[in-house]
């Protein structure tokens, strides 16, 4: 069989060394050897079969080796780009030619159109469409500079007639934006400044009106997005949840996007805050540490372009929240104009509603004749309610009374000294979503001698004790709080305007009662090494109505370097090889007392030997918060094992040493070509290919039985390599082989 082709430079012969340009010149009309041809290529054919020959490599040897192609089903093959001049050698299959150059015959101008500039060497017509090889910003960039260069490489050379406006666009969030255009580096690269400053989402559109030199259009329309960090008043970009949101989680992190950088100090309570409707315990969102400044329930990346708001209390389910932001300044000076508004609803609400405090305190001694009783849950309630009260087995009248959380049971008239009484809820309230709350188990305290029941008597609560006491040092950062009355206190009045707890700012309590005790529980660690202060507000009153005579104010110290515990994670779960120089891992988030997951960050630490790992200094940093993380440029072919641990925001590490090993994928070049080299060549090649088997030639190795892509066990290179008892090949050597056939056994 021969087989007949041209390069936009001469004919291929079927036989090694060739000179084309003397098979051009004893045979000067190309049509005689080429049954079809294109302009920048051709279609190479079975001459003695007549039919078109596909699958046929052909490749350009030398510093330009990366050119090649395969000829398509009817023969064709296509180039991408046009030849160089000049002289070169091609390979078609296994045949090579020598060094040849364009040829000068004047009759193959019927194939072949000679050069601008050179009427000599001969260049093929281009028909082929230009295409984007890469562009600045990159598509999916952020923070792009705000007077950024707008710079497109493309695949050939680009008509400078057709770059403009109209193939060339580019749009931001404030409308279209002016380009002043550039052709450069051999007319292969437009650079276009802008005419405005960037700010925003942006998109830049490459439209197919843009052509080459030839006339060919862009083989498609290319569209990149970016986000460019703006110079002007900072912007809330994006949020998420997004704004109008159903079924939110309640314990989710809120996370605000904005444009440009911030300024750090301009995070607070006052510029990002959630509405009341949606905070029942005043302030659930959790503070945190950056740079050693403490921002109130708001937290910024190290970037400055994202807020935080992770709830340490779950707001309530099925409400509408909003959270506010105002007032923030961007890391330039420049102030937020206006306000942004961001509402979103929590999921349905289906759970019933919690008791948290009732009284009198179960089993109490000497309660006053004139009962009051109370019980309040965890959210606001409505509808009716009914309570069985009973003195001695006699049941005793009242009205039951609902006050937000509250609900409030008097008697009619003063009950009987030392009688004992059983409270039981028999039809509890319900809260705005129709769950009935959870009753309280019933239980019973004594009437004792005291009239003090509303009526007559004017006894004044007062604080007993607290914990921590005044002027405490080195109290833990998760003191449990708690302030002692002489008698019970009426519920309504334990609200966070008469407890309010301070340090460097506010902090957050859950209040509770139990036995004449006040608990107050902070929802979140407080800040260690400081001054606090505890306030109890003078309008906490008896179940009489009697207001204390003045309030009390309790100051502590927390202890210093409190958080000296580490963060609870429980290591790296998958790793795997994903190319010859990557390896992707994954793992689930750690947690911490106070750094919530979304600022936890993760190192990697890699070796090649099993606990070898300098975990002093990591491979590689995951971004804030993430949970996986792909780290590139390590070596092919190689087995890496890997620790992942997890920093806090006060800088403690964990310690755990959960190991998990993977390969990166083996390369043909780098690693499977020189060891059948060095372990097979002599026995099988080109010349002494014993057995059939040829493993100096990829097409050939894998063209045989030797190799089954994708199936090492069905791959005799595999099952038979250690023929003969002569070991030809390690253990590991025989892994690294059966590793990249099974990854398809790749040329690469």
């Amino acid at each position: 069989m021969m087989i007949a082709g041209v390069f936009p430079g001469g004919c291929i012969p079927t036989n090694n060394n060739a000179d084309l340009s003397q098979i051009h010149a004893s045979a000067p009309d190309c049509l005689a050897c080429h049954s079809t041809l294109s302009a920048a290529g051709t279609v190479f054919a079975d001459r003695d079969g007549e039919r078109p020959l596909a699958g046929a490599t052909l490749q350009r040897l030398g510093d330009d080796a990366r050119w090649l192609a395969t000829t398509d089903d009817a023969g064709l093959f296509i180039v991408e780009s046009a030849l160089p001049a000049g002289t070169s050698r091609f390979r078609l299959g296994e045949v090579s030619s020598e060094e040849h150059r364009l040829p000068d015959d004047a009759s193959c101008n019927t194939c072949h159109r000679p050069g601008e500039d050179d009427p000599g060497p001969l260049v093929a017509a281009d028909l082929f469409a230009p295409s984007v090889v890469s562009t600045t910003p990159e598509d999916g960039d952020t923070g792009v500079s705000a007077d950024t260069e707008i710079e497109v490489v493309f695949s050939e050379p680009i008509s400078p007639q057709s770059v403009g406006p109209s193939s060339v666009r580019l749009r931001c969030e404030s409308g279209a934006v002016g380009l002043e255009f550039t052709a450069v580096a051999d007319g292969d690269t437009i650079i276009a400044q802008t005419e405005e400053a960037l700010a925003g989402r942006c998109a830049l559109s490459i439209e197919r009106g843009l052509t080459d030199a030839a006339g060919n259009p862009l083989d498609e329309q290319v569209t990149i997005d970016f986000r460019a960090s703006g110079g002007g008043a900072p912007i809330v970009a994006e949020t998420f949840p997004a704004s109008g949101a159903v079924n939110v989680d309640p314990a989710m992190t809120v996370e605000i996007l904005v444009d440009p950088a911030l300024d750090p100090i301009s995070v607070t309570a006052e510029t990002v805050q959630l509405d009341e409707t949606c905070d029942r315990g005043g302030t659930v969102l959790d503070h945190a540490v950056l740079d050693h400044a403490v921002l109130d329930h708001a937290v910024l990346d190290q970037a400055g372009s994202m807020i935080f708001l992770t709830p340490i209390a779950a707001l309530p389910e099925g409400t509408t929240c909003t959270v506010v932001v105002s007032g923030l300044v961007s890391a330039a000076g420049v102030p937020q104009e206006g306000e942004h508004v961001l509402g979103f609803t929590t999921w349905p609400d289906t759970t019933a509603p919690t008791p948290q405090a009732w009284v009198p305190s179960p089993g109490r001694h000497g309660v006053g004749r004139g009962v009051v009783v109370q019980i309040a849950w965890d959210e606001s309630l409505t509808g009716e309610a009914a309570l069985r009260v009973e003195a001695d087995g006699q049941s005793i009248a009242g009205i039951p009374e609902l006050e937000d959380h509250v609900l409030t049971w008097a008697a009619d008239e003063a009950l009987p000294a030392d009688s004992v009484v059983v409270v039981t809820v028999e039809i509890p309230p319900q809260d705005a979503a129709g769950n009935a709350a959870i009753a309280p188990a019933p239980w019973s305290f004594v009437v004792g001698q005291s009239q003090d029941d509303g009526s007559w008597e004017n006894s004044l609560p007062r604080v007993t004790a607290t914990n921590p006491s005044g002027e405490a040092e080195d109290v833990s950062v998760d003191v449990e709080m708690a302030v002692f009355l002489n008698e019970d206190p009426d519920l309504r009045t334990l609200t966070s305007e008469n407890l309010a707890l301070t340090g460097d700012m506010p902090v957050a309590l859950q209040i509770g009662y139990r036995e004449q005790g006040i608990r107050l529980q902070p929802l979140a660690s407080l800040q260690e090494d400081t001054r606090h202060r505890l306030e109890v507000g003078a309008r906490i009153s008896d179940l009489s109505g009697n207001e204390m005579a003045s309030g009390e104010v309790v100051v502590f110290w927390t202890a210093a370097s409190a958080d000296a515990g580490t963060p609870s994670f429980d290591g790296i779960e998958e790793i795997e090889g994903v190319s010859t120089d990557a390896l992707s891992l994954s793992w689930s988030p750690g947690t911490d007392r106070e750094t919530p997951a979304s600022a936890l960050r993760y190192h990697l630490y890699l070796s090649t030997q099993s606990g070898g790992q300098d975990l002093l200094t990591p491979t590689a940093t995951a971004d804030v918060g993430a949970t996986s993380m792909q780290v590139s440029g390590l070596a092919s072919g190689t087995t890496y094992h890997a620790i992942v641990r997890v920093e806090d925001g006060d800088g403690n590490i964990d310690a755990n040493t959960t190991e998990r090993a993977a390969s990166t994928w083996a390369s043909y070049t780098e690693n499977i070509a020189p060891l059948l080299t060095d372990a097979c060549a002599s026995c099988h090649s080109e010349s002494r290919a014993a057995g059939g088997l040829d493993v100096t030639s990829y097409s050939a190795l894998v063209g045989s039985d030797a190799v089954v892509p994708y199936d090492s066990g069905a791959s005799t290179l595999v099952t038979k390599g250690s023929h003969h008892g002569s070991g030809w090949f390690s253990g590991t050597q025989e892994d690294l082989v059966a590793g990249w056939i099974d990854q398809g056994a790749l040329n690469n």
